[in-house]
């Protein structure tokens, strides 16, 4: 039999369960499609490295199920966390790997300029901060008065989206001021999210944005796209002689 292609209620993580329903035995856990290479041991199936988080927009994922042949096992994918966890997952994890890179990145550097003198380390940190408040409060729960406090107005014009990056030092915020900013609004930003929710995640933003148009999408294009300037940053350091990190 070919797979099968089961839409889920709302976005989920996948586990590959190996079984005949009564019996399926949790063997490997992760994201992605699994891929039958022969035989009967659970062992010969493959991952093909996809994953189904869902679109930007929310978008519903899949649950795939690969019947087996008589006598050998099925592999089906379901839900093993909610949404928000899924989300807020992914937006930690693309932190992380953010600040591995900036771990490596001298003070000194961080208003050098790469080739073509386009951006620096400085302002895409400072554009991380800004991103995370708009993306992840702002369209969340709405403006605040209290968030000047946390991110100034004159910060978010500094490196917002059209902003233009200036290497100057005395143009920008102290590296020392965008890291505590950076650090401060994702911190707040986390507390906040812990109390959103399920059906909110399905509302509308507060402020509208062309790559979704519901909360979830929201959240969802705040990993993404910190992933996008953690790849800039990667190419920054790589442009002014540091080596590759894994």
């Amino acid at each position: 039999m070919p797979p099968f292609v089961e839409r889920l209620t709302e976005p989920r993580r996948f586990r590959r369960l190996v079984g005949d329903g009564a019996n399926r035995t949790n063997f490997s856990g992760g994201d992605g499609l699994a891929e039958k290479r022969g035989g009967n041991n659970p062992n010969d199936f493959n991952e093909t490295g996809r994953n189904f988080s869902g679109s930007m927009s929310g978008g519903l994922p899949l649950r795939i199920v690969f019947p087996g042949k008589p006598l050998e096992p099925s592999i089906v994918w379901e839900r093993t966390m909610d949404r928000l966890e899924f989300v807020l997952q992914q937006i930690k994890e693309a932190r992380g790997y953010t600040n591995r890179l900036l771990e490596r990145v001298e003070p000194a550097d961080w208003f050098r300029q790469g080739a073509g003198g386009v951006t620096h380390i400085g302002w895409q940190v400072g554009h991380l901060a800004m991103a995370e408040y708009r993306l992840g409060m702002e369209r969340i729960r709405g403006h605040r008065d209290e968030d000047e406090s946390l991110i100034s107005t004159e910060f978010l014009a500094c490196y917002g989206k059209d902003s233009i990056p200036d290497p100057a030092p005395e143009n920008n915020f102290s590296t020392d001021e965008i890291r505590e900013i950076y650090d401060r609004v994702h911190e707040q930003m986390l507390r906040e999210l812990s109390h959103i929710t399920d059906a909110e995640l399905d509302a509308a933003p507060l402020k509208p944005h062309p790559l979704f148009d519901d909360k979830f999408g929201s959240l969802c294009w705040c990993a993404r796209h910190e992933m996008l300037h953690a790849g800039q940053i990667g190419l920054i350091r790589r442009q002014l002689g540091a080596k590759p990190i894994w």
